[in-house]
C-alpha cells in the first residue's frame, strides 16, 4: 500500500487543505489496520449552491445551501462495505471506516465475491478545475432576478393578460471532490455548474386550452461553466419567441395521428435518444441488479450478442463522453477513481458498449460468456460523497450526420411533422416501448411548415432506431445539461450531458396528447 504523504491544495473558499488531506491518509491506514485488502474514500469539503426564482415578475425563490460530507469503501474477506457521514472530524472519520469494514465483514457472509481493484499503476496527485471566464457566484443576486424579471415583462409585452403564468429559474453550484485509495490515486476535483431556464402559459381567455413553451429548453439548460454561460444565451429575445410561440399555438391545428416521416429536433431527442433510452445501457440494469425509476433493460436478454446485435440503422452513432467541454458530466476521473473515457455505445448501428464501472465489468463479461469489457467504462458518480456511487449517463453524445438541417427539411416529404421541445415522457421497464410529447410541432403543407399542438409520438426503441434516416451536421448539434436525472435507493440526482442535432426517422407513429 501506497499512500500520499505531501500534497499542497486548497478548498473553494481558498481554506488550507492539510487537514482534510491527512483526515483521508489517516482513515485508509485504519481500514488496513482493521484488515480491509482495499480502500478508497471521497470527500467533499464542502458543496455550494445559490438558486433563484420569479413568477410573473416577482421574486418567489432566493436560496444558498451548502453542505460536506465523506464517504469509505472497503473490500474484506471477499465483501464490500461503504459507509458515508456529514461530518468531516476525525471521530467520524473512525466510526465511519470502522461500519464499513462491519458492512464488508457481514456481505462476506453471504458469498465471497472477487474484488475488482482499480489499476495499481495510475498513481500519484491529479487536479481538475472547471475552465469558466465568470464565477457565477460573484454575480450580485439582484443582477440574476433583474434578467429572470426582464425576461418575463417581455413575456407580457408580447401576449398581455394571455400570458396569464411566466417563471423563470437560474440556477448555480459549485463542489469540490478529493479521492484518495489504497494505491497511492488522490485526485482533486473541482466543479461549476450554472444554468437558467425560463417559461410562459398562454391561453386566449379564461377556460380555454393552454398552451405553454420554455427557453432554452423543457428540462432546465445547464452546462458545466462560469455565468458566460447564461450570459451567451438571450433571454430577452427568447422570451418574445416562445410567448408569440404560445399565442400561436392556442390557433393552431391540431396534430393528426398516422404513421409519418419525423424529424426530432434537440430539444426532444436529447431526451428520448440520449436520456431515456440510454439509461438502458447502465451496465447494472443489464445486470439486473438495479430497477428504481423505470426498471431494467431490454439488453438483459440478449447480452451475449453485444458486438453484432443491430440496435439501429447504419447512421446512428452514440457515444458516452466524461471529457466533452462543457458537459456536465465531465470529469478528470469517476467516483471510483477511473479516468474518464470516449467510446461508443452504438457504432454504425450495432449496440457495442455499455456504461459500466469495476463491478459490473466482471458481472457482464459473465453474462455475456466471454471477457468482452476490459476496464470499467468511467461512469460510477455519487451524489455526494456520502453516498454510494453508481453506474450513471455521463455525456451521451449522438454524433452529427452529414446533411445540413435546410437540407433534411427540405428533403422530408408532405406530411412529416417535426418535433420541438419535449414536456412529457413515459417508458416502459426494460425502456423499450415509449412515448414522448413536445411542447411545439410542425407539419410539412405544400412544402411549408405549418405549426401544429398537442403532438406525441409513440413506439418500440428497437423499429425506431432502425427507421432512422439520419442526423443533422455538426452546425446544428446542440449540447444539453439535464441537471436532475434520479436513480437509485435511497435515490440519488445527477446531472447527465446529452447532445445531438436534429433527427430524421421513417414510419413514426404519431398521436395526439389527451386524446
Amino acid at each position: 500500500m501506497v499512500l500520499l504523504l505531501v500534497y499542497s491544495l486548497t478548498d473553494i473558499k481558498g481554506r488550507d487543505m492539510s487537514v482534510y488531506q491527512m483526515l483521508m491518509e489517516d482513515t485508509l491506514r485504519l481500514a488496513h489496520v482493521l484488515g480491509a485488502e482495499y480502500a478508497e474514500m471521497r470527500l467533499e469539503p464542502e458543496s455550494v449552491s445559490e438558486s433563484v426564482a420569479v413568477e410573473d415578475e416577482r421574486p418567489v425563490q432566493v436560496t444558498s445551501a451548502s453542505e460536506s460530507s465523506m464517504g469509505i469503501l472497503v473490500y474484506k474477506n471477499g465483501g464490500v462495505g461503504f459507509w458515508g457521514t456529514s461530518r468531516l472530524d476525525k471521530k467520524n472519520a473512525e466510526v465511519m471506516v470502522r461500519r464499513a469494514v462491519e458492512s464488508a465483514e457481514a456481505n462476506s457472509r453471504f458469498g465471497s465475491v472477487c474484488p475488482v481493484l482499480p489499476d495499481t499503476r495510475l498513481m500519484g496527485n491529479f487536479v481538475y478545475v472547471t475552465p469558466m471566464a465568470k464565477n457565477p457566484f460573484t454575480v450580485p443576486v439582484e443582477e440574476k432576478i433583474q434578467l429572470l424579471v426582464r425576461a418575463e415583462a417581455a413575456m407580457k409585452e408580447e401576449a398581455g393578460s394571455k400570458a396569464f403564468y411566466r417563471s423563470g429559474a437560474m440556477t448555480c453550484e459549485k463542489t469540490q471532490k478529493l479521492f484518495l485509495n489504497s494505491f497511492g490515486l488522490f485526485t482533486d476535483q473541482t466543479f461549476v455548474m450554472s444554468g437558467a431556464q425560463i417559461g410562459v402559459n398562454v391561453r386566449k381567455s379564461e377556460g380555454d386550452d393552454i398552451q405553454g413553451r420554455t427557453f432554452p429548453d423543457g428540462h432546465g439548460y445547464m452546462a458545466q461553466a462560469g455565468y458566460e454561460f447564461i450570459e451567451e444565451r438571450d433571454f430577452i429575445a427568447g422570451a418574445r419567441q416562445i410567448t408569440n410561440e404560445a399565442l400561436e399555438l392556442c390557433f393552431a391545428p391540431v396534430v393528426s395521428a398516422g404513421t409519418r416521416h419525423a424529424i426530432i429536433m434537440p430539444g426532444e431527442f436529447n431526451l428520448h435518444g440520449g436520456h431515456e433510452t440510454i439509461h438502458g445501457f447502465e451496465g447494472d440494469r443489464c445486470c439486473g441488479t438495479e430497477w428504481t425509476l423505470a426498471g431494467g433493460s431490454f439488453f438483459m436478454r440478449i447480452l451475449p450478442q453485444i458486438g453484432s446485435f443491430r440496435f439501429g440503422s447504419e447512421h446512428v452513432n452514440i457515444v458516452a463522453d466524461s471529457s466533452i467541454a462543457r458537459g456536465v458530466g465531465t470529469y478528470l476521473f469517476d467516483d471510483e477513481g477511473s479516468p474518464s473515457k470516449h467510446y461508443h455505445l452504438v457504432k454504425d448501428g450495432i449496440w457495442v458498449g455499455l456504461l459500466t464501472s469495476r463491478e459490473s465489468v466482471s458481472m457482464l463479461n459473465q453474462h455475456i460468456g466471454r471477457e468482452y469489457f476490459k476496464q470499467s467504462g468511467a461512469s460510477m458518480r455519487a451524489e455526494r460523497a456520502s453516498s454510494i456511487p453508481l453506474s450513471r449517463m455521463t455525456n451521451i453524445l449522438i454524433e452529427p450526420g452529414h446533411l445540413g438541417f435546410e437540407e433534411m427539411k427540405d428533403m422530408a416529404p408532405e406530411g412529416t411533422i417535426m418535433f420541438g421541445s419535449n414536456k412529457s415522457w413515459t417508458i416502459d421497464d426494460y425502456r423499450r416501448h415509449f412515448q414522448f410529447g413536445v411542447e411545439i410541432a410542425w407539419e410539412k403543407v405544400h412544402g411549408s411548415w405549418e405549426l401544429r399542438k398537442n403532438a406525441l409520438y409513440y413506439g418500440d426503441n428497437l423499429k425506431f432506431w432502425r427507421n432512422c434516416l439520419g442526423f443533422a451536421d455538426e452546425k446544428s448539434w446542440v449540447l444539453y445539461g439535464l441537471p436532475n436525472c434520479g436513480k437509485g435507493d435511497p435515490i440519488q440526482s445527477m446531472k447527465t450531458g446529452h447532445g445531438t442535432s436534429p433527427a430524421y426517422f421513417k414510419d413514426v407513429s404519431i398521436g395526439i396528447a389527451g386524446a
